[in-house]
């Protein structure tokens, strides 16, 4: 099974998330404890914001979250009140956990703790290891986590989640699971951000749930005399657009079927006329544009042309043969109208862009720093600051 989305979010883009977080909540990673039979207050406090480390590890975890500094201070203590300070010591605490998935979302889990710093500052984080870690461990569990799935137009199933080369990427399927996985050139983003890809098969999905069938007909005036009579008609349908993407170059088709009818009286008998005929159709373009806010990128689509039908019509038809071919142009213009018609009323919202942090109440600008077409997919780079 392919799937026919991809989102790559990158170390950076998770940074600028527990920043937001550790600023909303630096209270939180403060307290105080005493050891009552050290006659001894410990009070703790993170004075540098943490930091987050995707780089790829040995002990089965896939992410840390590192507080290089954590301020300990010790005071007497003496029947529950603080006294004076007696020393001070600073301690790293790095956490470690997996980032995967639980259902559709992100989760962490498998939190575990260490600390470093001199001999002095361990021997204090023991004495608060019972308050110290926990509370830090449960302050990052209770950090929201992005929903990438925020930056799509349409809905997805997630299927998959990989951390790799300081990047998460978050593998969705939308419609066929034989659907291609995306592939694109662009170099990964170094400020944060995340690059979002769908792959043709996933437009060919949402197209189709757009698209429905047009058809049309014409037929000639018909006569009908004592000694010779005449009727024609044609029908063209026009369905199942498809969107090829290859190197970056994006090409579409259109599948159009038609057909003719004639009919000729001789002396009050009437003869149906075969007549066979052949469809050139022109290609389908495709556009990536923003809307007037820039919020949303938007995929349109257009007929790069005009549908034609060709017949080589038997000599039997005579005087006839100029109203066959007038009923099969009128056909033909009329299908290239509802076509075009049909496909000026779609556009399809493949990327939008939220005020936070996808699917965060984090503060957040978010911008798109390129949409382009690359690979066999459509893509944007959204800029998160």
């Amino acid at each position: 099974m392919a799937e026919a989305v991809v989102l790559h979010a990158n170390e950076a883009l998770f940074d600028v998330m527990l920043a937001r977080y550790y600023a909303a909540h630096q209270s939180e990673f403060a307290g105080s404890v005493p050891a009552e039979d050290l006659d001894a207050l410990y009070e703790f406090a993170a004075t540098a914001r943490p930091t987050i480390d995707l780089s790829p590890r040995t002990d089965g975890a896939n992410v840390a979250i590192v507080f290089s500094s954590v301020t300990i201070k010790m005071y007497d203590y003496a029947h529950g009140q603080r006294g004076q300070l007696t020393e001070t010591d600073t301690v790293g605490l790095t956490m470690t956990g997996t980032l995967g998935l639980s259902g559709q979302s992100l989760a962490l889990s498998s939190l575990t703790s260490t600390a470093t710093g001199s001999q002095d500052a361990r021997a204090a984080a023991r004495v608060i290891d019972k308050r110290l870690i926990p509370q830090y461990q449960a302050e990052v569990q209770n950090m929201p986590l992005p929903d990438l799935r925020r930056l799509l137009g349409f809905a997805v199933t997630v299927t998959g989640l990989t951390v790799a080369n300081h990047l998460v990427q978050v593998r969705a399927q939308l419609g066929s699971p034989n659907d291609p996985a995306p592939g694109w050139s662009r170099a990964p983003m170094t400020q944060a951000g995340v690059i979002a890809a769908i792959s043709d098969g996933g437009i060919n999905d949402l197209l189709s749930q757009v698209f429905h069938g047009v058809s049309r007909e014409a037929d000639a005036p018909t006569t009908d005399t004592w000694f010779v009579g005449f009727r024609a008609g044609a029908r063209a349908s026009a369905e199942n657009p498809r969107i090829t993407i290859r190197g970056g170059t994006a090409t579409g088709s259109i599948q159009v079927s038609a057909g003719v009818s004639a009919g000729v009286e001789t002396a009050g008998h009437w003869t149906d006329v075969p007549i066979s005929i052949s469809v050139s159709t022109p290609p389908i373009g495709l556009r990536l544009v923003t809307d007037n806010a820039g919020k949303s990128a938007v995929l349109t689509f257009y007929l790069n042309g005009t549908v034609a039908l060709h017949s080589d019509l038997p000599s039997i038809l005579g005087k006839f043969a100029d109203s066959v071919l007038g009923v099969i142009d009128s056909v033909a213009n009329e299908i290239t109208t509802a076509i075009n018609e049909a496909l000026d009323r779609i556009r399809i919202v493949v990327f939008t862009l939220p005020d936070t942090i996808p699917g965060t109440k984090l503060s957040a600008t978010l911008k798109f720093d390129a949409l382009e077409v690359s690979g066999n997919s459509v893509i944007a780079a959204v800029l998160v600051t």
